[in-house]
């Protein structure tokens, strides 16, 4: 098909080489970074499909820690072109290890932390040469001119070293560390699969018994009447347990209040009357604390004489 045939429903992914695209990813919100990603990368699936979904996260994480450290655009366009290398390191090198990938962030980097002869990040913005060069000059403006032969020129560096370890620590040694065995797993161009035959399993249901076994009306009804009857005597017994509750409840209620009834109602004693049951009681008791102490003290007594009797003669003590 040729290129101007191409329907709309063919699109091409963008790469971090689009720099109309890293601008977006820039200038938008932290909300919408999501979107601009998703849109820029094809990844609309990322919701079904387990590699867009790590993908859009893998890259979101990229953006958002540039707008973290208030990275300039030259920044997060170096960081978003790392991660992306870095990705396809892991996507297409089977055997790359961690130590690896560590060696393939410095080698990336590096001439972005030191002052070094290297292309620059952005591609020049070409002026129109419509307007009079030496108008721009005297009214101060840079003008650039193209020189085939210089080639890349020596720029200072893009990166300190506290954002060097700061990558290193929070990109390298953190985030791709612990999802480094994922990455190669899920990104990798094969990737080891087994399948197998799963044969259906269906319960049939059990057979109803035979008509011959059933019960005969007479003695199926016979057996529906003694079911309904032991609900109903079950009912009842349950309603006469409810009554005998209720009016014991009812009598322990009217116990109570005839009690307080008759205690409110009942004649008072006077404080003479009080001394006199008093004195009553007292009177009996002492009497009959009295005989009894008369009939312990004479039983005493005859044990008394009993003894000194045995004590002047022991052949009265023998013969007793």
């Amino acid at each position: 098909t040729n290129e101007e045939e191409v329907s709309p429903n063919e699109k091409v992914a963008k790469t971090f080489e689009d720099v109309p695209f890293l601008e977006a990813l820039f200038s938008t919100q932290p909300s919408h970074v999501y979107n601009v990603l998703v849109s820029g990368l094809l990844l609309e699936d990322y919701l079904v499909n387990m590699r867009s979904s790590i993908l859009l996260d893998y890259y979101a994480y990229g953006v958002s820690f540039s707008k973290q450290h208030q990275y300039s655009f030259e920044k997060m366009v170096v960081l978003m072109r790392l991660l992306e290398k870095l990705m396809i390191a892991i996507r297409d090198d089977e055997s790359l290890t961690q130590s690896q990938l560590n060696q393939l962030f410095k080698e990336y980097i590096l001439p972005f932390a030191t002052s070094c002869i290297r292309e620059p990040v952005l591609p020049p913005v070409v002026e129109e040469q419509e307007v009079d060069t030496k108008a721009k000059k005297k009214k101060g403006a840079a003008v650039v001119e193209e020189d085939e032969s210089k080639g890349p020129m020596k720029l200072p560096p893009l990166f300190s070293k506290d954002d060097v370890a700061t990558l290193a620590s929070s990109i390298i040694q953190t985030f791709l560390s612990q999802h480094f065995n994922l990455y190669r797993f899920v990104f990798r161009s094969t990737r080891p699969s087994s399948s197998f035959v799963a044969q259906p399993f269906c319960q049939a249901p059990r057979a109803p018994r035979p008509f011959i076994e059933s019960l005969s009306a007479t003695d199926f009804q016979k057996a529906e009447d003694e079911r309904v009857a032991r609900e109903r005597a079950l009912v009842e017994e349950n309603e006469a347990k409810a009554k005998e509750e209720a009016a014991q409840a009812v009598e322990a209620r009217r116990q109570a209040a005839a009690f307080e009834k008759l205690a409110e109602t009942a004649p008072r004693l006077s404080s003479a009357q009080i001394e006199e049951i008093a004195s009553y009681l007292k009177y009996h008791v002492d009497k009959d604390f009295a005989s009894q102490q008369d009939s312990f003290k004479g039983r005493l007594d005859s044990l008394q004489e009993l003894a000194n009797e045995v004590a002047s003669d022991p052949k009265k003590k023998k013969k007793k």
